[in-house]
C-alpha cells in the first residue's frame, strides 16, 4: 500500500515539474521576445526604410509605422485586438509629410501641435499620434476631392521658445505663420485650426453603423469685427454633419477667453476639436474623412 502511494505521488510530482518547466519556458520566451522587439525596433526601422513585417494568421504584410495613412489603412490597433474583416492587402496610399501643394486652397495648422491622441500600442517605441498627424491625414482626404492644402510644418512650441514666449502666447505664434502663409500663397481661402479636447472618452467617441468615430466640436470666437461670417460657416458645416458626430458649436467671448483664435485673419476660418485624448487615430481618421467631405460640399456650393 505504501509503495502504491509513493509511486502515485511521484507521478503527480513529475507532472507538476513538467508543467512548471513549460510555464518557465513560456515566460522566458515572452520576456525575451519583448526585450528583443523593444531594443531593436529603431534599428529595424533604419535598415528597412521604416518598414516592419507583421503577421496575422496566414497573412503577412509590411507596414510603414512612421506613415500615418498606412497605419490607418491597416488599422494597426484593430489588428492587434482581433482579425480584420477587410482585405488588408489592398494597395496603400502613402502621404509625404514634407511636401505641400504649390497653390493651396486650404491652410491647416495646429495651434497646439503637440496635443496627443491615444498611442498606447506604440508608447514603448516612443511613437505617438498627435493633432499634427491628424492634419496630414486630413490633407490626404481633402486631396481625394482635389482640394489642395498646406499643412504647417513649423513647430509652434519652437517659435515660443525662440522668441521668449510662453504657452498662453500660442496664438501669437500661429498668427505669425498664418500671416506668412497668406502672403506667400494668395490662393488660400480656407483656414483650419485642428485641435483635440481633453474631456472623457464617453463624450468624444460615438459608434455609427459599427464604426467608431471621434466626435467633433466647432469653436468660434466672437470678440472681433466680422465674426458673424465665421459663425455662419461653423453653423453651416455643423448642420452638414451627421448629428451623432457633432458636439455642437462653442461660442467664446469675454475677458477670460481668447475670443479671436486668429479667425479675424480670414472669413473662412474654423477651429475644430476632433475627438479627445483617449480617441484612437482610427476614430479620428474616420471623422476627418467626414470633415473633408463636408468642406468639399461647402466649398463646391459656395
Amino acid at each position: 500500500m505504501k509503495k502504491r502511494f509513493s509511486a502515485k505521488n511521484k507521478k503527480i510530482f513529475n507532472r507538476f515539474k513538467i508543467l512548471l518547466w513549460l510555464i518557465l519556458v513560456l515566460v522566458s520566451f515572452t520576456l525575451s521576445l519583448y526585450i528583443l522587439i523593444k531594443t531593436n525596433l529603431k534599428s529595424m526601422l533604419l535598415k528597412n526604410g521604416d518598414m516592419v513585417r507583421f503577421g496575422l494568421g496566414d497573412v503577412s504584410f509590411d507596414l510603414n509605422i512612421m506613415n500615418p495613412k498606412e497605419i490607418l489603412t491597416y488599422s494597426l490597433s484593430y489588428l492587434l485586438d482581433k482579425p480584420k474583416e477587410e482585405n488588408i492587402t489592398d494597395e496603400l496610399i502613402s502621404i509625404d509629410q514634407d511636401v505641400n501643394d504649390e497653390n493651396p486652397i486650404i491652410y491647416i495648422y495646429n495651434k497646439l501641435d503637440t496635443e496627443k491622441y491615444d498611442s498606447h500600442l506604440l508608447n514603448a517605441y516612443n511613437i505617438s499620434y498627435t493633432v499634427k498627424t491628424g492634419s496630414y491625414i486630413l490633407r490626404d482626404y481633402l486631396s481625394d476631392y482635389n482640394l489642395t492644402s498646406y499643412v504647417e510644418n513649423e513647430s509652434m512650441a519652437a517659435y515660443l521658445r525662440n522668441n521668449g514666449l510662453i504657452y498662453k502666447n500660442s496664438y501669437e505664434a500661429s498668427k505669425y505663420y498664418i500671416s506668412k502663409r497668406l502672403e506667400e500663397y494668395p490662393s488660400i481661402r480656407f483656414i483650419i485650426d485642428l485641435h483635440r479636447d481633453s474631456v472623457n472618452y464617453t463624450v468624444t467617441r460615438v459608434n455609427i453603423d459599427d464604426k467608431n468615430y471621434a466626435k467633433m466640436m466647432f469653436v468660434v470666437g466672437l470678440d472681433y469685427e466680422g465674426y458673424e461670417y465665421n459663425l455662419h460657416l461653423a453653423e453651416k458645416l455643423n448642420s452638414m454633419l451627421d448629428s451623432r458626430l457633432s458636439r455642437g458649436i462653442s461660442k467664446k467671448t469675454g475677458p477670460k477667453v481668447n475670443g479671436i483664435y486668429n479667425q479675424n485673419l480670414l472669413n473662412n476660418a474654423i477651429l475644430v476639436e476632433v475627438g479627445g485624448v483617449d480617441n484612437t487615430i482610427d476614430e479620428v481618421a474616420n471623422s476627418l474623412k467626414e470633415l473633408a467631405r463636408i468642406i468639399f460640399e461647402y466649398m463646391n456650393g459656395e
